[in-house]
């Protein structure tokens, strides 16, 4: 018996074998997959709120040096809000 199991011609019988589950059937698959997707998804929100609603133009006028401005009228950008120093340095 030893002998025919370790002849040279002999073939050694198949023991019965389990298929693995396809990948998808993983739940670690599908987490590791939601990080990038939310991403994508993300980026699309993201572009479809910059189409539908762009951001305005400001234009601001230049800031005047301090020695050529009129003391009783300070220069305000744009950009400024109440609360702020009302300095005329534009810094």
């Amino acid at each position: 018996m030893l002998e025919d199991r370790f002849s040279v011609g002999a073939v050694p019988a198949r023991e019965a074998t389990v298929a693995p589950p396809p990948w998808w059937s993983y739940g670690m698959v599908w987490f590791m997959l939601s990080g990038p997707a939310i991403v994508v998804v993300a980026g699309f929100v993201t572009l479809a709120i910059c189409i539908k609603y762009p951001d305005v133009e400001l234009h601001e006028t230049p800031v005047v040096a301090a020695a050529h401005a009129p003391a009783a009228n300070p220069v305000k950008s744009a950009t400024w809000q109440p609360g702020e120093a009302a300095t005329v340095s534009g810094h």
